[in-house]
């Protein structure tokens, strides 16, 4: 679930830099919520003394384009 700093309010301090609109963004990963009421779905229940481990990659590429100038 993608969520953006567009919401914080301007001037908090984060890490030495003043907040800003689209400051950032954050990547939450979880399992699907619906799990609970769908048996086809992976159980997203952790019973007692079970080891839950995950592990989510994200990568990402930026390319610079040049753009001309709009007359």
């Amino acid at each position: 679930m993608p969520y953006t700093a567009n919401g914080l309010e301007d001037g908090l301090k984060l890490n030495g830099r003043m907040s800003e609109k689209h400051l950032g963004v954050c990547f939450e990963t979880q399992g699907p919520p619906a799990s609970l009421h769908h048996k086809d779905l992976p159980s997203i229940v952790l019973k007692a003394n079970e080891t839950y481990e995950k592990q989510t990659v994200f990568s990402f590429e930026s390319k610079l384009e040049k753009k001309e100038p709009i007359s």
